[in-house]
């Protein structure tokens, strides 16, 4: 019978959702495998064409060392794939890495039984690692690389971010103190534009600072809410009509709108004639308190 399932009867929705769904799970996994390898080939001929950049600048003696090569290899590959230059480089440099220091990692994407997103993982965390290729650091790479890609195969690349972080931290080259004195040089306030004639305002800054930040913003936020939910009660009576005329304006805003209203008001209504500095000994008490 059309629409049936062979015996007679018609199928469930049971079955039919299950003659569906599991075929197309199976090619979903057939085609991510299939992904995988191709962009496992993608590294490698990034990697491949990176080497061929630097021999060609090693061998005509470039007084750049190389520079100029690499960066016209970036720009020859970006204008062939229609990508920029900028992130281009960042995909070269990336394959370098994963072909170079991460060979089982590289050769687990490319049969499929990781994702990109899984050896971008590996790499990144493992940068605390070093580059170096004196047999200590080969050894410590190795190590971390047979720990992480045991549980990458497993995990999803989420859960396997802050396993790999720990797992490169115990083979750290220097430590985590010192990578910290000279990360902090690089903190910064960018503005990226955004549609609708909206910005975001990213500012990278320690982690203990940028937490307290957010923390403040949490309170101010809780306390202007909760403000909010009193004024409310008090303009309506027992019997839930309202006792105020309409000219009293509620405040609807949510929790985000309104920890960025504060984080706003607070840096364009402070005094800038009277902010302490305190080179890079810490920042200066602020002098708002909330329970």
């Amino acid at each position: 019978m059309p629409g049936g399932s062979g015996t007679g009867f018609p199928r469930s929705p049971a079955d039919a959702y299950a003659a569906v769904v599991g075929p197309a799970i199976a090619e979903l996994v057939e085609i991510r495998a299939k992904m995988a390898a191709l962009q496992a080939r993608e590294a490698t001929l990034l990697a491949l064409c990176d080497n061929a950049a630097a021999t060609l600048a090693k061998t005509e003696n470039h007084p750049d060392r190389g520079e100029f090569a690499h960066r016209s290899l970036a720009a020859e590959i970006g204008f062939a794939v229609r990508e920029s230059d900028r992130a281009t480089a960042h995909k070269i440099a990336r394959a370098i890495t994963l072909v170079k220091h991460y060979p089982a990692v590289h050769a687990a994407l490319g049969r499929g039984k990781i994702s990109q997103a899984h050896a971008n993982v590996i790499c990144d965390a493992g940068e605390v690692i070093g580059a170096d290729v004196d047999d200590a650091t080969l050894a410590r790479r190795a190590a971390y690389e047979r720990q992480v890609l045991a549980v990458a195969q497993e995990e999803t690349s989420g859960r396997l971010r802050p396993i790999a972080w720990g797992q490169a931290e115990t083979q750290a080259l220097r430590s985590l103190d010192e990578r910290h004195r000279d990360a902090a040089r690089a903190r910064r306030v960018v503005l990226v534009e955004q549609p609708d004639g909206m910005t975001d305002i990213i500012a990278t800054v320690p982690a203990i600072y940028g937490k307290g930040v957010m923390d403040r913003l949490d309170q101010i936020a809780w306390v202007v809410k909760n403000a909010n939910r009193n004024a409310e009660g008090d303009a309506t009576d027992d019997s839930g009509s309202s006792t105020v005329g309409d000219e009293r304006a509620i405040d609807d805003r949510g929790l985000d709108e309104i920890r960025t209203d504060a984080f706003v008001e607070m840096l364009l209504g402070s005094d800038p004639s009277k902010m302490l500095t305190s080179r890079g000994k810490g920042l200066p008490r602020s002098r708002l308190e909330f329970k």
